[in-house]
């Protein structure tokens, strides 16, 4: 895969996808506009995107992508702003699928202006090649629930955003199976309004911010649905970092992009704008080790190699 820049189009970022080794197939060339990764499951992944068609008209383009194989497929709908996305393939029928939550406010009350959440879904499946409405009907009571942009988990058949609704936070999960929306939901003492989530130890952990640099990183009960303390640490050992968490190494070391450092020079914070780099925290040894990759990192995931895709036309 191979990130480029268009100086004809402003400096739009593009995602290609190319098969180097197979000059003679040029339509396994793909390009977007804006790429965004959606997710990884059973060794396919998952990005998404924009282009213009040859009539003008712009449409999000899906990509599932098998490295393994070096095959792609790609989907192209209508375009839509504001619309979250998820991936995952079912464990049951090995199915990739792609969800679509469209999320948007309707008037109830004109007189008083009031107003509510409406959702409205759409699943594609690669065996079917059609988008439609899940399997299962979304419960009536969840109107105002609002879910996350961010990088979906999928762990064990089920994809999962963070969300909110008012003041109450929220884990929304989709059964790649039964086609079923479930909340779980999630105390304040592990994350506040905005927070992020990441496949851990095969559920779900979050870090919650806390004062004086102090950070706390839960995980998610299976079964349970309960939220279990696993470590604390603080990023005040090695000096201020302006750094976000990008995901979880399969040891429980949590991955860490850094951007850049304060540093204090009479008496004042400095802020140093370094070159982003990754850095791992290991809880057993309660130190960072610098992992000697520099680039920024949007997501992190593990993967495993499969043959998915081997036969799909």
């Amino acid at each position: 895969m191979r990130r480029d820049v268009d100086d004809d189009s402003k400096k739009r970022e593009y995602c290609r996808i190319v098969d180097d080794d197979d000059d003679t197939f040029p339509q396994n060339r793909i390009s977007v506009r804006y790429p965004q990764f959606v997710g990884s499951s059973y060794g396919l992944l998952c990005f998404t995107g924009f282009y213009l068609g040859e009539d003008d008209d712009c449409y999000n383009r899906y990509i599932i992508w098998n490295p393994s194989i070096r095959k792609s497929v790609t989907i192209d709908v209508p375009y839509y702003k504001h619309v979250v996305v998820g991936f995952g393939v079912c464990p049951k029928s090995l199915d990739p699928k792609i969800v679509r939550i469209k999320i948007f406010k309707v008037p109830y009350d004109y007189n008083l202006g009031d107003t509510h959440m409406v959702w409205r879904v759409k699943v594609f499946t690669l065996n079917g090649g059609v988008w439609r409405r899940p399997l299962t009907k979304l419960p009536s009571k969840w109107f105002n629930v609002y879910v996350l942009c961010q990088t979906p988990v999928v762990v064990n058949g089920l994809i999962y955003w963070p969300a909110y609704c008012t003041r109450d936070n929220m884990i929304v999960s989709f059964d790649l199976e039964t086609e079923e929306f479930t909340k779980i939901h999630v105390p304040s003492k592990v994350a506040r309004r905005g927070f992020e989530i990441f496949k851990l130890r095969e559920s779900i952990g979050t870090v919650r911010s806390g004062s004086k640099g102090r950070y706390v990183v839960w995980l998610m009960d299976y079964v349970s649905k309960s939220f279990i303390k696993l470590y604390t640490f603080s990023t005040l050992q090695v000096g201020h970092w302006n750094w976000k968490v990008v995901g979880f190494r399969d040891n429980d070391q949590l991955i860490i992009e850094k951007n850049g450092e304060y540093l204090l020079k009479n008496g004042v914070d400095r802020y140093v704008n370094e070159q982003p780099e990754l850095v791992a925290y290991e809880p057993n040894a309660k130190q960072f080790n610098h992992l000697g990759f520099y680039f920024g990192c949007y997501s992190f995931t593990s993967y495993t190699e499969s043959l998915l895709l081997l036969d799909q036309r």
